[in-house]
């Protein structure tokens, strides 16, 4: 983290990318997320945090049974940035109010999708995730 956030003090940039794929239910149970993996990540969010930097938890994987773990990680400072193998939208029920939601319109949608296509589901995500705030529209 010291690393991280000096090259953002000296860049001027004011996020910090955390990669968190490999500690996903993809990879492991949620049991041996928050024992084994959240208690590290939990003091590098909080390292960041207490920079004055914004950490993004770049989540790729299934975060889906992880969400609840990560509401204990401080409300309102944190970007988590999903690819399409979590479900958006049962992300945005289950921590929307807490983190601001990054994603997803997935890359196989803009390649083999028609533009009405990828129209309808960014409108989609802007109108459900992006309600009440905390969403970026972006590629997962």
């Amino acid at each position: 983290a010291d690393s991280a956030i000096l090259f953002c003090k000296l860049t001027g940039v004011p996020t910090v990318q955390c990669y968190c794929h490999r500690t996903s239910n993809s990879f492991i149970s949620p049991k041996q997320f928050t024992e084994l993996a959240f208690p590290s990540l939990e003091i590098i969010v909080n390292r960041v945090i207490d920079a004055g930097l914004t950490p993004i938890l770049h989540c790729d994987g299934d975060w889906l049974k992880n969400l609840k773990t990560l509401r204990r990680l401080p409300a309102k400072k944190i970007i988590i940035q999903l690819d399409g193998l979590t479900d958006i939208f049962a992300a945005k029920q289950e921590i929307g109010d807490h983190m601001c939601i990054f994603g997803d319109v997935p890359a196989a949608k803009l390649v083999t999708g028609t533009v009405a296509e990828v129209e309808e589901y960014c409108h989609r995500l802007i109108e459900e995730v992006g309600r009440g705030g905390g969403f970026i529209l972006a590629g997962g």
